[in-house]
């Protein structure tokens, strides 16, 4: 009997477990094949392109006539910024302002020719700059970039004010920008397009919404991005085997009380 329903205690959260990180698994598919992706794409140089398909580039990030935005935390001219302030309320976390502006921006690789850059809709994975005390993702998340610690300037503490009323002590403000000058590698769906009188043509990289259409835009390495996406997924792969193991071992644990109990 004991041993039924120890079984029992070790099936059901096993079950538990290996359903959350099958479903966790399935859900991040979209992520396996960037992982993929990156590994099987060479870099391909911008004058070199040709035609349509999936390149992958690695250059200095210039402005556009589209321009910049301006941080309010740093000041900085981005043409990507993504900005969550978030804070903490008895154990949950709760986003209290969130700001994303995303402009197209030039690509410059030294090859002769620049590419130009339409990241709405596409990936970002880029180093956070980090604000405020709030403390609300202490905790170390598997794979995740290492963040940069900040301190907000004094235009800073009054857009923070003025945003959400609330002091750096009691929020944290999450950063993500693709600045002027910043070495970006870009991935996904580029097309060049008919050349005009002078014999040139432009090199365009947007994001498509069908397989394979995918645009991912980083100020990371292609290093850093693999082995952050493959420790990611090896991760995820671990749990949902320890999980299953887990579970097995309740069903076995289990059967082999309920023989004993009916022998």
């Amino acid at each position: 009997m004991f041993l039924a329903i120890a079984g029992l205690g070790f099936f059901l959260p096993g079950l538990i477990l290996t359903l959350l990180f099958g479903a966790l698994l399935r859900v991040r598919r979209g992520e396996v094949r960037t992982h993929e992706r990156i590994l099987r794409t060479p870099t391909t140089p911008i004058a070199r392109i040709s035609g349509a398909g999936v390149f992958e580039i690695v250059g200095r990030a210039l402005p556009s006539e589209q321009g910049t935005v301006r941080s309010p935390l740093s000041g900085r001219e981005a043409f990507i910024h993504n900005l969550t302030v978030s804070r903490t309320y008895r154990h949950e976390v709760r986003v209290l302002h969130q700001e994303v502006d995303r402009r197209a921006f030039l690509v410059d690789d030294g090859s002769g020719e620049r590419a130009r850059v339409l990241p709405l809709g596409g990936a970002l994975i880029a180093r956070t700059r980090r604000y405020g005390e709030g403390g609300v993702h202490a905790a170390v998340v598997i794979g995740d970039l290492p963040s940069e610690p900040a301190a907000l300037t004094a235009e800073g503490v009054a857009w923070l004010a003025a945003r959400t009323g609330c002091s750096p002590r009691e929020v944290q403000i999450d950063e993500r920008t693709i600045q002027a000058g910043d070495m970006v590698y870009v991935l996904g769906p580029a097309e060049r397009g008919p050349r005009d009188a002078s014999g040139r043509s432009e090199v365009v990289f947007r994001h498509v919404d069908e397989e394979g259409g995918k645009l991912l835009v980083s100020n990371c390495t292609e290093g850093e991005l693999a082995a952050v996406l493959g420790v990611r997924r090896t991760a995820r792969r671990i749990l949902f085997r320890v999980a299953l193991g887990v579970m097995l071992f309740g069903l076995a644990l289990g059967a082999v009380g309920l023989a004993r109990l009916l022998g």
